[in-house]
Formats: C-alpha cells, sequence, structure tokens
C-alpha cells in the first residue's frame, strides 16, 4: 500500500498535483506493528532483531515515501521504554504502576543511533542474510566474471577440484579456499535481468546449458576440469566466457524478478544441499521467498549476539567469518546455546 501511494505521490509531483500526504498512513502502518511485536515480546519472552544500517543507507535503500525504518526503530524504542498491556491487572507486570521497560528511556532516535544493543533490541550485520541457505549454510565467496580464457583457467586450477558428470548432471567440488562446497546443477533453474540486447529477464535451466556447452567439446566419462586446463585454442574462448557465466549462475541461491513478462518471482535455490522454497522446505516451511530468509538469518545472527551477551562479551558484531561457520553447523550451534542456557 505505501508502495503505491508512493507512486501516485511521485506522478503528483509531476504533474504539479495536489501532493497527497500518506504521513497518518505510515503512522498508523507503524502503530499496528509495534503492536503486534510488543505482544510478541512479552508473551514469548522475545527479542527483537533489527538490521544494523547507517542512517544514510536506511534512508537511501527504499523508496522515499515508504523509509519507514528509522520511524518504526524509535516508535519500537518508545513503546518499549514503558510497556503497558491491556490485559494486566492493577499493580501486576504490564500495569500502569508496574510497567515492563524493555529497552533505556528514549525520547529521539538520537538516543539509539549506533548502538548494537538497546535493551531488548540487538543491531546486526546484515551482510550474506538473503543469499545463505537456511539449510546448510552455502553461501557464493564472491561473483565470477570473464576476463580472458587464461585467468578462466587458472580460477578453475586455483578453486574447483573436480568437475564430473552424473545422470546428466555436473557436480563441482571445490577447494576449501572456495569454501569446500560440492554443488551440482539438479534442478538448478536461475533467473537474471541481463542488459545487453533485448535488456529483460532471461531464465536458464543450467543441466542443459552445461550439456550444451560441453557436448562435441569435452568427454563427459573423463575429468572434465583436467580437459579444461589442457585447451589451448583460441577459438575456446566463448567456451570459457559461458562456463564462468554458468558457474556464477549456479552460485547464486536467490532468484528474483519482477516484470511484466515474469511476474513477481523471489525463490531460494540452494546447488549444495538442494533446498529450494518452491518445493517442500520441510521445518522451513515459512520460508517461502528471499525476503524471508533475509529475515530468518536476521533473526539468527541475534542468536549469535544473545549468545555473546551470555558469555560477557563486549564486542557483539557478528563478523562474516563467524556467521559462515555457525551457519554451516547451525544444529551445533543451538546445542551449545541451549547447554549454556540451562
Amino acid at each position: 500500500m505505501l508502495d503505491v501511494l508512493a507512486g501516485e505521490r511521485k506522478k503528483e509531483k509531476k504533474n504539479w498535483d495536489q501532493i497527497t500526504k500518506i504521513k497518518d498512513l505510515k503512522n498508523g502502518y507503524i502503530s499496528q506493528i509495534v503492536s503486534q511485536l510488543a505482544k510478541i515480546v512479552v508473551e514469548k519472552n522475545a527479542i527483537i532483531v533489527l538490521e544494523d544500517l547507517n542512517s544514510g543507507f536506511k534512508q537511501g535503500r527504499v523508496k522515499v515515501e515508504s523509509s519507514v525504518y528509522q520511524k518504526l526503530e524509535t516508535a519500537i524504542a518508545k513503546k518499549f521504554c514503558f510497556l503497558v498491556t491491556k490485559t494486566a491487572k492493577q499493580r501486576e507486570m504490564g500495569s500502569v504502576v508496574n510497567a515492563y521497560q524493555l529497552v533505556p528511556p528514549t525520547n529521539t532516535y538520537e538516543d539509539m543511533k549506533n548502538k548494537k544493543q538497546w535493551g531488548v533490541m540487538l543491531y546486526t550485520n546484515p551482510a550474506y542474510t538473503s543469499k545463505i541457505c537456511p539449510n546448510c549454510g552455502f553461501y557464493a565467496p564472491m561473483r565470477l566474471g570473464f576476463e580472458n580464457v587464461k585467468k578462466t583457467q587458472d580460477f578453475i586450477r586455483d578453486n574447483i577440484k573436480s568437475i564430473k558428470c552424473s545422470d546428466s548432471d555436473y557436480i563441482f567440488a571445490f577447494s576449501n579456499k572456495f569454501g569446500g562446497w560440492e554443488i551440482n546443477t539438479n534442478n538448478a533453474t536461475r533467473v537474471r535481468f541481463m542488459k545487453l540486447g533485448n535488456c529483460g529477464y532471461c531464465k536458464y535451466d543450467l543441466g542443459k546449458c552445461f550439456r550444451d556447452l560441453f557436448k562435441d567439446r569435452l568427454d563427459p566419462d573423463k575429468d572434465i576440469c583436467n580437459q579444461l586446463l589442457d585447451r589451448k585454442l583460441e577459438s575456446d574462448k566463448d567456451l570459457f566466457k559461458s562456463f564462468i557465466f554458468y558457474l556464477d549462475l549456479l552460485l547464486q541461491i536467490r532468484n528474483s524478478a519482477n516484470s511484466e513478462e515474469t511476474g513477481v518471482i523471489d525463490y531460494i535455490s540452494c546447488p549444495n544441499c538442494g533446498f529450494d522454497t518452491r518445493v517442500n522446505r520441510g521445518l522451513l516451511d515459512e520460508i517461502d521467498c528471499g525476503d524471508a530468509n533475509g529475515a530468518y538469518n536476521i533473526a539468527r545472527k541475534g542468536l549469535i549476539m544473545v549468545k555473546k551477551i551470555l558469555n560477557n562479551e563486549n564486542d557483539l558484531y557478528v563478523s562474516n567469518e563467524e556467521w559462515f561457520s555457525v551457519a554451516k553447523d547451525w544444529k551445533g550451534f543451538c546445542h551449545s546455546l541451549q547447554k549454556q542456557n540451562g
């Protein structure tokens, strides 16, 4: 709704028409969210984990008319520093004379700015949250791009231990330098916006892409890595250019598009464990898109911060290295946290 009104407001500005005020709508939207959060925190003894974004990025990452993030933070803090519940009886916890104080006294956003913890509110590094597998912790260490044949062969030599064909799909085993992952093309379909030629979103079936690429060029029954490294022909440029492009697509676990042709597409597809938000997700059933995956992983980072607090650590920052290690062994982390918390 906010996006729609933001678009209308932009049109009105261009046409010099009367500008529609959406301040009341935004405040009402925030008020409903804060009320629901308060209910959950009290009933579930929960914490709130938010993305730790600098104010400039926070204001610029979304449309101006829907950038309510900072206002939401402030509203939560103001509510939670003196939280009264409607169901609390006189003198009970949550009543006017015995209100919950879940955050320090807050008057403005400046009171809580640049804090990692503000009472039950935790701020965590948002890096690698929407583009990491919630099931196995797989992530793409880097984006791949073609420069020339020699550099592509150097990358293969340094990072890929083997490439094998199995039942018409390809399995890539990476060295520890590249995460030590083993990924494959089974059910690997990807979406990407292409700027060259006819601009638009393109869909790729990567099993078919690699089969067509290697057909009549490489023997699928032999080690494909060695065959790629042995090729010296100048005409092989297109082979290596397509190879690195398809491999980069295979590493891309979040796939999103929004156009008249495709409609809204947003799914997670992991080439390591096969987790896919488009099919049965088991215990992770509520993760049905990239945004939900981001929210889930922000919450998981919050639990890492909780463990730091229990350990009386002063620095609550969650580094990428620490996050990757925990995400890869999430069950082990949860077991240690439960054991520590009794």
